[in-house]
């Protein structure tokens, strides 16, 4: 079984889209990009997906800081969250569940702090990336079974 992500040739960079499964958020179709980060060891939903999610923020417990690209931020924690993830044949769907998803939670005070925010993306990190064999070919990553 093979996945396949993309990669953005403006910075570089490996994506996959998935669909977040959780009773914490409403828009429960909208699919999210996220990076693939081998150097992070968690998966985690930004702050403008998490808005645009619709979740239910006060019923979420705080979760840990994490650190990325030189911002340390808040997080929430989803709890059981699953990603749904499309197969090539565009019908069939594998589907990961993982102990818990992370949710940028960051304070924003002024203008700059939200365009800062703004640029970090959703993260795909090692609780997800370790049940895949990686292999990147031209412009493609498969994560693979």
């Amino acid at each position: 079984m093979q996945i396949f992500g993309y990669r953005n040739y403006s910075n570089g960079y490996y994506y996959i889209q998935a669909n977040l499964i959780s009773e914490y958020h409403k828009n429960q179709l909208r699919p999210i990009t996220f990076l693939i980060d081998t150097a992070s060891q968690v998966t985690s939903i930004s702050y403008n997906d998490s808005l645009s999610l619709d979740f239910k923020r006060d019923i979420l417990q705080s979760g840990k800081s994490i650190s990325m690209l030189n911002v340390t931020m808040p997080t929430l924690v989803i709890p059981e969250g699953g990603l749904a993830l499309k197969l090539p044949n565009n019908r069939s769907i594998i589907t990961e569940f993982l102990d818990n998803i992370l949710i940028h939670n960051p304070i924003i005070t002024n203008r700059d702090d939200e365009k800062k925010v703004a640029l970090i993306p959703s993260i795909l990190g090692l609780d997800f990336l370790n049940r895949y064999r990686l292999t990147i070919q031209n412009s493609y990553i498969i994560l693979e079974k």
